[in-house]
Formats: C-alpha cells, structure tokens, sequence
C-alpha cells in the first residue's frame, strides 16, 4: 500500500474527532506508518482519558485481524497494559463509517460492521 493511502484515515480521523470543546482529541504518533519505532498511530483523549489507538481502514464490511496486523495489534496491547493504558482499535468502513473497539488480550479476530450496528 501506497504510504499517502496509508496515512490518510489518521489524518482524516484526527481532524474529524479533534474538538476539544467537546472534551476530545486526538494526535498522531510520528513515525507510526513505519513499522519499526512507533507502537500506535494516535494518542485519543476523550473525556479525560486517554487511549492509544491504532486505525485501520476496509472497503469490506468485515475486518479480519491476522497476520501482520495480528502482530501489530498484539504488540499495542502488550506495549498498552505495561504502561497501564487502555487500547482502542479504530476502522473505518468505508461508505459506512468509523467503529471503536476497546482492546485487551482476549480481542476479536473479525469485526463485523452490520453486527455492531
């Protein structure tokens, strides 16, 4: 995948949830699109707590975590529960919206965006 395409649904989601008169905001991790340093792609504070999130994008209305997303997400919430910090998988399905999943060890390895609607 394109780094452009990649990093698009972060920025996109970070200016679409920043409003911090509402209590909410959201920066971006640097270096998170590269695999190598960065554990999450945003640090999300909503309502005086704080999340690391990690986003994703589909076209597909099922999200399926395996192979090197599965080791990304299984590095956050080991990273996550070292430092005491809740974790946050954000997607967004495309034409169809953003959908928050609070993560721990026992995550789902498919989402499905109509059963959680």
């Amino acid at each position: 995948m394109n780094h452009a395409t990649a990093i698009k649904p972060e920025r996109d989601f970070a200016n679409w949830l920043s409003d911090i008169e509402n209590h909410r905001h959201c920066e971006r991790v640097a270096g998170s699109g590269s695999r190598i340093k960065a554990v999450c792609d945003v640090i999300v504070f909503l309502n005086g707590q704080s999340y690391l999130g990690e986003i994703k994008a589909t076209r597909f209305p099922l999200f399926r975590i395996n192979g090197r997303v599965r080791i990304q997400i299984d590095k956050l919430v080991a990273t996550a529960k070292a430092i005491n910090q809740p974790v946050l998988l954000i997607i967004l399905f495309k034409r169809r919206g953003w959908v928050f999943i609070k993560l721990d060890e026992n995550y789902p390895k498919k989402i499905n965006f109509y059963s959680l609607q």
